[in-house]
């Protein structure tokens, strides 16, 4: 998953202290078909909110819509719904390893990381040149996956965005896209309806692939760039099936950001956050905390245990434009505005994993990516990334991204 804590209901979230990540805000910004089967509605799911601490030794209860007792989860662990301040910000990763160029390139970018080490990203060959690479393993230095793509134009310019646990990779080449499979020698062509264009954004373990197809180009005259009416899809590799996703009632675009195994999408619609359910093809408004001016939000990635992590962008007239990062639990109902905790004002949760680890991005200062582990209530400093780009991360808390304009991966510290 793109990335992607798991809070069930009473699950104890730590907070840490500490450029920003956004995704796709929806045009302001498991049956499938192509028809459009999705219903939206308009009562968004509920809230609760909590007041900024002064003290970090008081816990912070954030409640769900209905407060449930503590429950035992799958693992045998008894959790609470508090969140807890982390005793300490360390340095818990090594230094970066460098994963290599393309020969005659400079540069080069991990974009994610599966649980088997597999890297996939891109790599530029000379100045403009920018390809499509994945990394058997960390030693092995960049591939192309050009050679896998039947692409119709001949472009120097493609992507790898995403790699599951089953080795799919997922790549764009504008105008196209394609899930390739590097082992098997294989891809098959991403095909949604409309020929306005599309972007895609993430792949889940079953071949199914989400991003956004545009579908209308509105006139705005002589003076202005026009902005596509957008729609959310999903796109199943195993059929070459598109389900259609959104808007929201009253909004004209959408955009889907993540998809997780159980087929659950989230993204956002006119910059208002959405979960979208595969079984019954609802979609329902994610809400946020009510505490500035709201101008959009985003649901970035969902996790396999359905916890959502995203951003929104506020304005106060004393202090401008804030971003929060924000964590919604769809068992419980309950979201945590993690920047309110942290008194900062821009923040952004960019993705999580299944082991309760957040990838979380400080635009205060401007610092590396941190690594929030709501497990171990302890929060960790991704060292020397590349100014302004954030990090993947597997299940294994192993990092993936760029330092010194070159890929690479950091292994956390036992």
């Amino acid at each position: 998953m793109g990335v992607e804590v798991s809070v069930m209901r009473g699950f104890a979230i730590p907070v840490l202290m500490g450029v920003l990540f956004v995704a796709s805000c929806g045009g302001s910004g498991n049956t499938r078909s192509t028809e459009d089967t999705s219903a939206s509605s308009s009562a968004p799911i509920p809230v609760s909110t909590s007041t900024v601490p002064e003290s970090t030794a008081i816990e912070i209860t954030v409640p769900p819509a209905t407060p449930p007792a503590a429950e035992t989860a799958v693992d045998g662990t008894t959790t609470e719904n508090t969140i807890r301040p982390p005793a300490a910000v360390t340095v818990r990763y090594a230094a970066p390893v460098d994963l290599g160029t393309l020969p005659g390139g400079s540069k080069s970018m991990a974009v994610d990381i599966n649980n088997s080490e597999v890297i996939v990203g891109f790599s530029y060959v000379g100045t403009f040149e920018q390809y499509a690479v994945w990394w058997p393993d960390p030693t092995s230095g960049p591939q192309r996956l050009d050679g896998y793509l039947s692409l119709r134009v001949d472009t120097q310019q493609s992507i790898a965005h995403r790699v599951n646990d089953a080795g799919q990779i997922l790549v764009s080449a504008q105008p196209q896209a394609f899930v390739v499979d590097p082992v098997a020698g294989s891809s098959i062509e991403v095909v949604p309806p409309f020929d306005e264009g599309f972007q895609v954004r993430d792949l889940n373990e079953f071949g199914e692939v989400v991003g956004s197809v545009n579908i209308e180009w509105p006139d705005c005259g002589d003076d202005c760039e026009p902005n596509p009416i957008t729609r959310g899809f999903v796109w199943d590799s195993a059929t070459g099936e598109t389900t259609i996703i959104g808007p929201l009632d009253g909004a004209e675009s959408s955009a889907a950001n993540s998809i997780n195994d159980l087929g659950q999408v989230v993204g956002a619609s006119d910059g208002r956050p959405f979960i979208w359910d595969p079984d019954d093809g609802t979609m329902a408004e994610l809400e946020v905390p009510e505490v500035e001016h709201l101008v959009w939000a985003s649901a970035n990635d969902i996790n396999n245990r359905g916890v959502i992590v995203g951003v929104a962008q506020y304005v106060t007239d004393a202090q401008g434009p804030s971003m929060r990062a924000l964590i919604w639990d769809t068992t419980s109902g309950g979201v945590l505005d993690l920047s309110s905790v942290l008194a900062v004002d821009r923040a952004g949760a960019q993705m999580l994993n299944d082991s309760a680890q957040v990838v979380l991005r400080m635009g205060q200062t401007g610092s590396d990516p941190w690594i929030l582990d709501l497990a171990s209530n302890t929060v960790s400093m991704v060292p020397d990334v590349t100014f302004g780009y954030g990090v993947s991360i597997n299940d294994h808390g192993q990092a993936a991204g760029m330092s010194a304009e070159r890929a690479a991966l950091w292994n956390p510290i036992a």
